[in-house]
């Protein structure tokens, strides 16, 4: 501080100069002003340096958003159904365990929002147009854009998480996009919140960019027990990857498939008790469809979509969004899933009907020999060397995972060409 004084002192000391030049005055006083303020900020800057909690001291909070009221939890212990007695937990923002009152603890549909929030609202009035009272619909935001929050809560019966300490990701390498990380984290975060401290027993999972159709609860409430009495199913899915107009015809038919086809999926607590304690720091979609994971287990898929996706833009840039996903067609018709019998999909039935279905099949060597009218099943034999251009002619994603194609069955791709069921089987 004498240093200062004296500084000031040596340019502020009144001498014949600059009494009689008021403007060398002003300049003198703007450069002390300008000089201290540096000096303050250098001063602050430095103190929270040495002074501010590093990282890893931080205990981060969870922020749990419900009839908008904000509740930051480490624990949540019971769930309950919400009455006019029995209301939502005040606000608070201690650290503190909570009661959160959620509608039911065994189904939830969980949507994983960004900074969309026009996606997100659409996606939302697709959900509540369908869902039953009894459905807890979640979600799990990362980050903190404030248009998706004010979205979120809009809707009385959404529960509304936050993953909101998103740190810079560490790449294995640096050319990856930050994207796939944050992504991969976000959806570990959100699932893990729903299994491990909701508490819920099946969780159904979509993006923020998701139409459904009618009776998309219905569908996947019914797979419940099928998927809990089969220890060979992993997941089931709304989706079919070649669902395009042309290539389904029957919204009843449902098909065994050896890769989580993904974009509306569900898993059940059993599943994530194998999936969360090792879940990827990235790209865990592709790493949901290595073997190391599916075990031989297979998903439930669909003829036509129970979902639709209109995101052209998002972390994988819209990525076969013109070509394929955006001639998806969505299911339109209300199908009575619970009154179905579903035993066809065990495995030991499901294989051994398929196996006898491809016996009977009349096989052909070219596309162009299906006949039109009628509905028969038809077996095409191919080369792997041939799959591109065959799934260019026939309009089918032509990509595979860990050397599986998109909607395989232990090798047989089943689509329909001019309504006939095609079974495409690799040589």
């Amino acid at each position: 501080d004498d240093h200062i004084d004296h500084f000031y002192y040596a340019i502020m000391k009144p001498n014949q100069s600059s009494r009689s030049n008021p403007r060398k005055r002003r300049v003198v006083t703007v450069t002390v002003v300008v000089f201290l303020l540096i000096f303050v900020v250098a001063y602050f800057s430095m103190v929270k340096v040495l002074f501010s909690p590093k990282e890893e001291d931080i205990q981060p909070l969870e922020k749990i958003v419900y009839v908008n009221r904000t509740v930051y939890v480490d624990k949540i212990v019971t769930i309950e159904c919400p009455t006019k007695e029995n209301p939502p937990p005040v606000e608070t923002h201690q650290l503190t365990t909570q009661k959160v009152v959620l509608e039911n603890s065994s189904i939830a549909v969980i949507v994983f929002a960004y900074n969309r929030p026009d996606y997100l609202k659409r996606t939302l009035d697709s959900v509540f147009s369908y869902a039953p009272s009894y459905v807890t619909v979640i979600v799990s935001q990362d980050a903190t854009n404030e248009g998706v929050a004010k979205v979120a809560r809009e809707y009385p019966r959404v529960v509304h998480i936050q993953n909101i300490f998103r740190t810079p990701p560490k790449k294995d390498h640096g050319w990856e996009l930050d994207g796939y990380y944050h992504l991969s984290a976000h959806y570990g975060f959100g699932l893990s919140t729903a299994f491990d401290k909701l508490h819920f027993k099946n969780v159904i999972i979509l993006e923020d960019d998701m139409d459904i159709a009618p009776d998309f609860f219905d569908y996947f409430e019914s797979m419940i027990p099928v998927m809990r009495s089969d220890p060979t199913i992993i997941t089931v899915s709304a989706w079919n990857d070649n669902g395009r107009d042309g290539l389904v015809l029957d919204p009843e038919m449902l098909y065994r498939s050896d890769l989580p086809p993904g974009l509306g999926w569900m898993i059940t607590d059993e599943i994530w008790a194998d999936l969360g304690p090792k879940w990827p720091k990235a790209y865990w979609d592709d790493w949901l469809r290595l073997k190391a994971q599916r075990k031989g287990r297979s998903s439930i898929r669909p003829e036509v979509s129970r979902t639709y996706t209109f995101g052209s833009q998002g972390t994988s840039a819209g990525q076969f969004y013109d070509q394929y996903l955006k001639n998806i067609k969505l299911n339109d018709k209300k199908i009575a899933w619970k009154e179905k019998d579903l035993s066809f999909l065990q495995k030991d039935t499901y294989d051994a009907e398929l196996k006898e279905r491809v016996q009977k099949a009349t096989e052909i060597h070219n596309i162009d020999e299906i006949k039109d009218g009628g509905k028969e099943e038809y077996v095409l034999r191919y080369k792997p060397a041939d799959f591109e251009s065959l799934s260019r002619s026939l309009g089918l994603m032509g990509d595979e995972k860990d050397g599986i194609r998109r909607t395989a069955y232990q090798g047989i791709i089943s689509v329909r060409r001019k309504n006939h069921l095609l079974m495409l089987i690799g040589s």
